[in-house]
């Protein structure tokens, strides 16, 4: 079958057919789904409460810096605003011992604001 969106309260009838005695395999036919979706919506059912299973919410490439050297980051930054890219990405492999680049660097000053 070809990949195509499947409403939620489709999904919601399709598990109440199965619920009330429905075949899978009528189900599947009258509703055009496969088995497969049929028990992963089920299993979604079971454990998040939904047919939906949650989004995730981890999308592309890693940050260079976690959370807490992005914090140390920025408070280093406002103790010493003068500071150049070169000197900051010193500290950031001196003190965190990992490299960022001077764009990785310069790109995440600017998405928060600080110039």
């Amino acid at each position: 079958m070809v990949f195509r969106h499947i409403s939620d309260d489709l999904k919601e009838r399709a598990l109440w057919l199965l619920d009330n005695d429905y075949l899978t395999e009528d189900v599947c036919e009258i509703l055009g789904v496969s088995r497969a979706s049929l028990f992963r919506w089920r299993e979604n059912k079971e454990d998040y409460g939904t047919v939906r299973a949650p989004s995730t919410t981890v999308r592309g490439r890693p940050r260079n810096l976690n959370a807490d050297q992005t914090h140390d980051l920025f408070t280093l930054l406002a103790e010493a605003p003068e500071l150049y890219l070169d000197e900051i990405m010193d500290w950031v492999a001196v003190t965190h011992d990992t490299g960022i680049s001077r764009s990785a660097l310069d790109r995440l000053i600017r998405d928060t604001g600080v110039s």
